[in-house]
């Protein structure tokens, strides 16, 4: 992968906070909601988070409206299960 494609695919990183997780369970069912998402690629989830990124991100959606979108499709999904999210924030393309 060049360093423009790294640079584009970390800023599609975000990171949910999750509410009322507490078990392997509910890990399940977060991890099966997100991944319902076409546009969801779901890098990780634990107790109390979820990191997803987005599938065919073109450089635009780092920021702005479908980037927020995305992500207000995802903490809708949560809720639809049962789950209160939020974004933490995208990481930096530092990382």
């Amino acid at each position: 992968m060049d360093s423009w494609s790294q640079s584009n695919a970390k800023s599609a990183i975000v990171t949910l906070d999750i509410e009322g997780m507490s078990c392997g369970n509910c890990v399940r069912a977060v991890a099966t909601a997100l991944a319902k998402l076409p546009e969801v690629v779901v890098d990780s989830v634990a107790i109390g988070t979820a990191v997803i990124s987005f599938a065919n991100a073109p450089g635009a959606i780092q920021e702005g409206e479908e980037r927020e979108r995305r992500i207000a499709s995802a903490i809708a999904s949560l809720d639809d299960v049962g789950f209160v999210a939020k974004a933490r924030s995208h990481q930096s393309d530092s990382n």
